[in-house]
């Protein structure tokens, strides 16, 4: 019955949500934010109502019942393909696990790949869901606490990809040609970390070719260093008016 009734209010989700009837394109101050932060500009956001904690900007615990995040900004478009890995730091066997892209908004009790515009990897079974929870693809293998499940985007073609712990699978997912997020679901306690090019990817292809979401470093000037402003207009005229 709460299945039945979850699957219910997706639908209805839909309808009020239709794909583009909420613009999620990057905008001019999100590009800025992107330059002068670089790869540091993605972060998950929690909602009041998710029972889920950020541990850092690409760390969450979920805390219970069936929660879904997905980050700030979606992946980007300007290059052939992306790619990002999530590592499951702690997970309960019984806990259900799923990793993957989806349009914003997106249902927040609701798994990743079950509804529609979305595509994810659980990582329980090794199989993909494709905008429904009915019918999955098994691809791959059950992931555990320390694996790193990797999720390629080739925005041109809309074609997703998977890899585990550094090994490719050859099954594809065609047909994501929208804004897509980093979006990541459970229906119980668990945790994750995610790498969004912050750090060497575990599949060395996507580190050769730069396959990250940007740069490790953005543009924007450090802060200034504590202590260096002896030189200032307003110390200079202490100095002086204590010295006459």
């Amino acid at each position: 019955e709460d299945s039945r009734q979850s699957y219910e209010l997706a639908r209805a989700f839909e309808r009020q949500y239709p794909y583009g009837s909420i613009n999620t394109q990057l905008t001019p101050t999100q590009e800025t934010q992107i330059r002068e932060k670089g790869v540091g500009a993605w972060e998950f956001v929690v909602s009041l109502d998710i029972n889920a904690m950020l541990q850092s900007k690409t760390e969450v615990l979920f805390m219970g019942g069936e929660n879904c995040v997905q980050t700030n900004l979606p992946v980007p478009k300007a290059n052939s393909v992306y790619y990002f890995e999530v590592k499951i730091v702690e997970k309960p066997a019984d806990v259900n696990l799923w990793i993957g892209l989806a349009t914003k908004p997106y249902p927040t009790w609701r798994m990743t790949g079950w509804n529609k515009y979305s595509v994810g990897y659980s990582v329980n079974n090794g199989t993909i869901h494709q905008n429904s929870p009915f019918k999955g693809i098994h691809i791959g293998e059950q992931l555990f606490v320390g694996d790193i499940l990797g999720i390629g985007y080739q925005p041109r073609s809309g074609v997703v990809w998977f890899t585990r712990n550094g090994r490719k699978y050859k099954a594809l997912v065609s047909g994501m040609l929208y804004d897509l997020f980093p979006t990541i679901s459970a229906d119980g306690p668990c945790s994750f970390s995610a790498n969004f090019g912050q750090r060497g990817f575990v599949f060395i292809e996507a580190n050769v070719k730069r396959w990250g979401f940007g740069p490790i470093e953005g543009t924007a000037a450090p802060p200034p260093i504590y202590g260096a402003n002896q030189n200032t207009i307003l110390l200079e005229a202490a100095t002086e008016s204590s010295q006459s």
